[in-house]
């Protein structure tokens, strides 16, 4: 709040975010401030469950019955699902941000065609491809090529060798009709300027 009384709000999307709480059960009121979000208690459902399904491992299950009962099947399902539910990424819930991260990690890395592309390291030689500036300038665009490759430099150039690279910079003057042609072998590269 400001000091002349007025609430600053940055953003109308939170104005409108509605999370859905319980605050009361039949006649009895819940003693939390603010309710207890359904999300958190769907957080806290899924923790128990997971909590029972791992005391069932033969490795794990001898070590969580270690744990006092109450420890084990009430506080760490309401603080995991506390953390849980104040926990957000990019401003998405928990759940949504935690399943993107594995989408991401355990999906296919390629996709082709909305389809999983196989890992391939098979070098396509494509077709020629020509370059052109277009009607606002005639000057030699920034970038560079890699070998092997055959390129056709219509203006005037004047080039310069550094290592493996070629370095080529435009000079003045018409463009010719017919260019000079460079050719690039494998590991070789030209940069323009």
């Amino acid at each position: 709040m400001g000091e002349d009384g007025r609430l600053a709000i940055r953003s109308y999307r939170m104005c409108f975010s509605l999370e859905r709480r319980i605050h009361r059960i039949d006649r009895w009121r819940i003693p939390v401030p603010f309710g207890v979000p359904l999300r958190g208690i769907g957080y806290a459902v899924v923790l128990l469950l997971g909590m029972l399904a791992l005391s069932r491992f033969p490795v794990v299950g001898p070590a969580l019955a270690a744990i006092n009962p109450a420890l084990r099947l009430v506080v760490v399902p309401c603080c995991g699902a506390y953390l849980l539910h104040r926990w957000e990424i990019d401003g998405r819930p928990a759940h949504i941000a935690l399943f993107s991260i594995a989408r991401l990690h355990f999906g296919p890395q390629r996709i082709v065609a909305f389809r999983r592309m196989p890992a391939t390291d098979t070098v396509v030689r494509l077709g020629d491809v020509t370059l052109a500036p277009d009607e606002s300038t005639s000057r030699l665009r920034r970038g560079t090529v890699r070998g092997p490759a055959t390129v056709v430099l219509r203006h005037p150039f004047r080039p310069r060798a550094a290592g493996s690279a070629l370095r080529v910079s435009q000079e003045e003057g018409a463009a010719r009709w017919r260019g000079r042609q460079v050719t690039l072998r494998a590991g070789q590269r030209m940069v323009t300027r």
